[in-house]
C-alpha cells in the first residue's frame, strides 16, 4: 500500500497514475484477501511450492532473485522442458 500511494504522490504532473489513490489500493487488498490468499491456502495443501519474491528492491535485485528461483527450480524440471521453454535457457534481460 505504501508503494501505491508514495508513487501516486511522488509522480510528475501529468504522469501520475489514475489508480494510484488510497480507495484503489484498499480494493487491491480486499480482493487479495478475498480471492488470492485462498488459492494460496489450496495450493499449499497441495503441496505445490510456492516462491516469495521481494519486488521492493531495484530491478536488477529483483532480476537477481527470479534467477536464483530458475536456478533452485531446474532441478524439479524432469519433463525436459524448463521454466523458460526448451533447453531450460534463461532470457536474456533487457531494460530496467
Amino acid at each position: 500500500m505504501e508503494r501505491i500511494i508514495k508513487r501516486g504522490r511522488d509522480a510528475a504532473p501529468g504522469a501520475q497514475r489514475s489508480d494510484d489513490t488510497i480507495d484503489t489500493a484498499l480494493k487491491r487488498l480486499r480482493t487479495y484477501h478475498k480471492y488470492h490468499h485462498a488459492t494460496l491456502e489450496w495450493l499449499r495443501e497441495q503441496h505445490t511450492p510456492i516462491v516469495n519474491l521481494d519486488c521492493g528492491g531495484s530491478p536488477e535485485n529483483v532480476w537477481q532473485q527470479l534467477l536464483a528461483i530458475g536456478r533452485l527450480m531446474r532441478p524439479a524440471a524432469s519433463h525436459g522442458v524448463g521454466l523458460f521453454g526448451a533447453g531450460d535457457e534463461f532470457p536474456a534481460r533487457t531494460g530496467t
